[in-house]
This record gives structure tokens, C-alpha cells and sequence, in this order.
């Protein structure tokens, strides 16, 4: 590691991160952002998949798989370990992170051969091949290998990696979960059998993204709601001018309905207050049960959530998933019980709401 300058793996003119943990910079112990939402692995972590490897990395004619290489620097390493004629694959999804190692390889003394591989004069004919592909997948048509190195956690092994493991072979992978993972030695035995064994401490590594099947193209005219919803709140947090005006002035009169339906006695109804006289007075559920409200077109969910802290119980209709997810989020935040807030993903054209279910209807 002392012989590869980790400065030329650092990009230059990324704002500096503050921590009160770390001191960031290119000699730090610490993780270092690499832009796109990824980040160079602290020197210790690349440290302990080296000595997890070591054993495989040593013996000639290895051939290694680095998933999500990003910056290249542990390629350069893996490179750099002593043991002969070594090829070794880096696999990276972002495509913009593999022109950028394969240039910073070149700063490190990688030159390319006449096929295409990176090769430096004292690494013994070690040639280095960087392509852009899904982790998920691997590089079957470059492999086996002997050893595969994971540079982001996943639930599971990936059943391709555990593929193209060679019998006798060696996968270090962080799994687990967003919160707490472990990194794990994945050992495969000559006759094909698979050990697993846990290293000591925990790790926070990002997750190995999962392939997304190709979204359909969008109709002229129509409006990606999914899409839209990823990049923000659309609309704010707080519930529309209509809605508040609606529960104030009409849900209050639509509980006392349903109270006398019930046969509630007239003592019991709540205090109406009249529609024009400015008062915005918190609405009452009926005796017995809240409101039923069918918000439909609830999109992030702030009108729904807001109907719902006032007591009713809400079933929010939208197309879009993502959308219905962050009113859950919302909801929570806002301390609303999750009883009061029922999220349906549905298109409206095609879906038809239970028969006599709902004292409100909000469209």
C-alpha cells in the first residue's frame, strides 16, 4: 500500500467534508467522496480485504475481480502484491468512475498493452482490465476467479459472484443491513461447497445497487410522478388552502351525519361552527369511530396526513409508489398512528373503492 500515492486516487476540487470524527484529506484515515454518491474506502478497510486475500493474491497466475472498483487505488494495490503474471478485473456500474481509474492508473506508472490491459514494468506481467457492468452480475466471460473482492454491502452473497468463485477461491463481502454490517470471508471448497466466516467489528459500507428493469418510456404529455417525487416534495409538506377549508367548514357537519346515523344522541354531536365565520376549530371525530376519508390523487401524501393527525382515518389512493411511501415517512414524522393513514397503490381509472366504506370522498 506504502508503494501506490492514494493523492492520485483522491479527485481534486471535491468540497471538503467537516467531521468531528475523521480529518478528511488524501492521507486520512477515512473514507473520501469520489462524487456520484460513492466514496474511496478508508486505507484500514482496504487493508483488511488485502490481508483477508493475501493468501490467494500470492500464489502465480491469479486471477482477481474487484466489484465496484471505482477509484482503482485497491486494483494498484491488489497489482502490487508480490506474486506473478496476475490478472485482475475491476468492475465498476458507473460509468463516468471507469475512465476516471483508468486515467488514474495511468498517472500511478499503468501503462496500456496492445490489448488493451494495464500493465506497470514491476508488477510481473500483472495486467489490469477495467469494465463498466452490474456487480450483481460479475464478469463471467473473464473469469473464474480465484479471488473477488465486494466493495459495497448486500443482504446476501450474489449467486453470480458465488458462480465464478473458482473452487478453492476466496470472496470478501460486506452483508447485512443498511445499519449494521459485517464484512465476511466466503471461502469455496474443491468439491464446491460453500463456508462463510464473519471477521471481527462492524463496517459501513454503501449498498451493492440492485439492476432495476428498463422503465417504459412515458407517454407525450404525461408526467413521470415516480421520477418527480425522487427529487423532492413536490408540493410541500403542508396540506393545501382546499383541504384545510374542507375540514374545516364540511367534516365537522359530515361526523355529526354519521353520529346521528348511528343514532347518537343530539348531546353528544360535536359544536359546529358556522362556514363563514373565520373560525378554524379542530374537527371532532364521531362518537365510537373517526371519519373514513378516500383521498384520492394523494401524491406525497400532505393532504392525507394532514386529515389524518386530525383524527380520520384515511385511505390515500396514487399511481405512484414513491409518492405513497414518503406520506408513510410524513406520517411518522408527524406522529400520526399508523392505523390512521391506509396507503393504496392503484391506478384510479381501474380501481374501484369498497362499497359503503367511506363517510368522505377527497379528490
Amino acid at each position: 500500500m506504502r508503494s501506490v500515492d492514494r493523492a492520485i486516487f483522491i479527485p481534486q476540487g471535491l468540497t471538503p467534508k467537516v467531521s468531528q470524527s475523521y480529518q478528511y484529506g488524501p492521507y486520512a484515515d477515512a473514507p473520501q467522496s469520489l462524487g456520484f454518491g460513492v466514496t474511496v474506502s478508508a486505507p484500514h478497510a482496504h487493508a483488511t480485504a488485502l490481508e483477508a486475500l493475501a493468501e490467494v493474491l500470492v500464489a502465480p497466475g491469479t486471477v482477481v475481480l474487484d466489484v465496484g472498483s471505482g477509484s482503482g487505488i485497491l486494483l494498484a494495490y491488489m497489482a502490487r502484491f508480490r506474486g506473478e503474471a496476475k490478472r485482475i478485473v475491476g468492475l465498476e456500474r458507473i460509468e463516468p468512475l471507469v475512465a476516471l481509474s483508468v486515467d488514474n492508473l495511468r498517472r500511478a506508472g499503468f501503462e496500456p498493452d496492445a490489448e488493451g490491459a494495464l500493465r506497470c514494468p514491476d508488477t510481473d506481467g500483472t495486467a489490469i482490465i477495467v469494465r463498466h457492468g452490474d456487480g450483481w452480475d460479475g464478469a463471467a466471460e473473464l473469469g473464474p476467479f480465484d479471488a473477488i473482492h465486494v466493495g459495497a454491502y448486500a443482504s446476501e452473497p450474489p449467486e453470480a459472484l458465488l458462480r465464478q468463485l473458482r473452487p478453492g477461491g476466496r470472496m470478501v463481502i460486506p452483508l447485512g443491513s443498511r445499519t449494521r454490517q459485517q464484512v465476511y470471508c466466503i471461502d469455496k471448497t474443491a468439491s464446491g461447497d460453500i463456508c462463510s466466516v464473519p471477521l471481527p467489528g462492524h463496517v459501513r459500507y454503501v449498498p451493492l445497487v440492485e439492476p432495476q428493469p428498463p422503465k417504459p418510456k412515458m407517454p407525450d404529455g404525461e408526467v413521470d410522478w415516480d421520477a418527480r417525487y425522487r427529487r423532492g416534495w413536490a408540493y410541500g409538506k403542508e396540506p393545501n388552502a382546499f383541504v384545510v377549508e374542507v375540514a374545516r367548514r364540511f367534516l365537522v357537519a359530515a361526523s355529526s351525519a354519521v353520529r346521528a346515523a348511528e343514532g347518537a344522541g343530539a348531546a353528544d354531536a360535536p359544536e359546529e361552527t358556522s362556514p363563514d365565520d373565520g373560525a378554524t376549530s379542530k374537527v371532532v371525530p364521531p362518537s365510537g369511530r373517526p371519519l373514513e376519508v378516500l383521498s384520492l390523487g394523494e401524491g406525497q401524501g400532505r393532504n392525507g396526513v394532514y386529515l389524518a393527525s386530525l383524527g380520520h382515518r384515511v385511505t390515500a389512493v396514487d399511481l405512484s409508489p414513491v409518492g405513497l411511501a414518503k406520506a408513510s415517512r410524513l406520517a411518522a414524522e408527524r406522529g400520526v398512528p399508523e392505523a390512521n393513514l391506509c396507503p393504496v397503490v392503484a391506478n384510479l381509472e381501474d380501481w374501484t373503492p369498497p362499497p359503503d366504506t367511506f363517510d368522505v370522498v377527497l379528490s
